[in-house]
């Protein structure tokens, strides 16, 4: 039986510590208070279980972190960001709003 479980939470204190661990990291920016956050967090979820072990996928609450959503001028949500090659200076990927993803070329 298949069990889906949510996106690990990444937050202000473990941000840095996630990049470091994972080559590849998608960050979901939402609110609990944002109806499109609330679309789009269980296509997050059933992205971070499909990818598990070759993408980290987690989510960010901007209101309980607020040093990471300011470091990259998040101001609309969700958005999402990709880091590559364990650095925070290596954004590959901004996308805002509710968009198709598709990983089908990540390995």
């Amino acid at each position: 039986m298949y069990t889906m479980t949510k996106a690990p939470a990444i937050t202000d204190a473990n941000f840095e510590s996630t990049l470091q661990d994972h080559p590849l990291v998608l960050v979901d920016f939402w609110a609990t208070w944002c109806p499109p956050s609330q679309k789009l967090g269980p296509i997050i979820d059933e992205l971070a279980n499909d990818y598990a072990g070759r993408i980290m996928i987690g989510k960010l609450d901007v209101d309980k972190n607020p040093g990471v959503t300011t470091k990259y001028g998040i101001k609309s949500i969700p958005a999402l960001l990709v880091f590559a090659l364990k650095s925070p200076a290596n954004i590959t990927t901004f996308l805002l709003g509710i968009l198709s993803i598709s990983f089908s070329n990540v390995s």
